[in-house]
Parts: C-alpha cells; structure tokens; sequence
C-alpha cells in the first residue's frame, strides 16, 4: 500500500511542478512573437519550447527517492 501512496506522490508532486513552471513561462515570455510560430503545421513553437524546458529543469534539479 505505500508502495502506491508513494507513487502517487511522486506523479502529483510531477504533475504539480510541471503545471506551476509550464504556466511561468507562457506568462512571461510566452508571449514573445517567436513563440507563437506554428511549426509542423500543427504545434506552436512555445508549446514544445516550455515542455522540453520544464521537463528537463524537474529532472536535473529534483532527485526522486522511492520508498523501498
């Protein structure tokens, strides 16, 4: 049962940190003209741009620990 508990805290913890930092960067530089260019013919430049950027900042600076 903590196995789960501890699972779910990581992903909402994810989930959580991916939101707040997402939404920092399409507030403050979002709304910058070079990211609002459509690449691909389907996705916005931002979009992929904040994604890749939020990703990788929770994954060099928060260590994840499971419970074991």
């Amino acid at each position: 049962m903590e196995y789960l508990l501890n699972f779910l805290s990581i992903t909402g913890t994810f989930f959580l940190l991916f939101g707040v930092l997402y939404f920092i960067q399409k507030l403050t530089i979002g709304f910058l003209p070079l990211f609002k260019k459509v690449v691909f013919k389907r996705f916005i430049l931002g979009d992929l741009v904040f994604v890749l950027t939020s990703v990788l900042l929770i994954i060099s600076i928060i260590e994840i620990k499971p419970i074991y």
